[in-house]
């Protein structure tokens, strides 16, 4: 049973940052805690790094992590496809997005462990 390799991505498209999460992101405590690979965190050197297309391509995430306003600054899922590399992943491809509100995804407060569930049945789903 291979664990589902997840990339969070940290999007402002208005500023056009587009960033991967690696270690320390805080995403990948989150990743890990739902029993997914931070695909991210496990390849990076820095908390948050600067995505191309073959960086996206070499990580080939089953699902993508957005927060929702970050998504909703470069037009929603169709325009997270346009980004460098995605559309080629297999989260692209099968338009695998999960997308978090910004407040709870980051914020780690007493709403984390419903959060935390949310994003485990999320996955699921997206990977039936």
């Amino acid at each position: 049973n291979k664990k589902i390799g997840v990339v969070f991505l940290y999007l402002r498209g208005g500023s056009a940052i587009y960033l991967v999460g690696g270690k320390g992101s805080g995403a990948d405590s989150l990743i890990t805690a739902v029993g997914a690979v931070d695909l991210g965190a496990d390849r990076l050197p820095n908390p948050f790094n600067p995505m191309s297309a073959e960086l996206m391509a070499s990580l080939n995430p089953d699902v993508i992590l957005v927060m929702s306003k970050g998504l909703a600054s470069v037009g929603g899922p169709s325009g997270l496809r346009e980004l460098p590399g995605v559309a080629q992943t297999e989260a692209g491809k099968k338009g695998r997005i999960l997308a978090v509100d910004d407040s709870l995804l980051l914020s780690f407060g007493p709403r984390t462990p419903d959060l935390i569930l949310q994003m485990a049945a999320a996955i699921d789903e997206l990977m039936k």
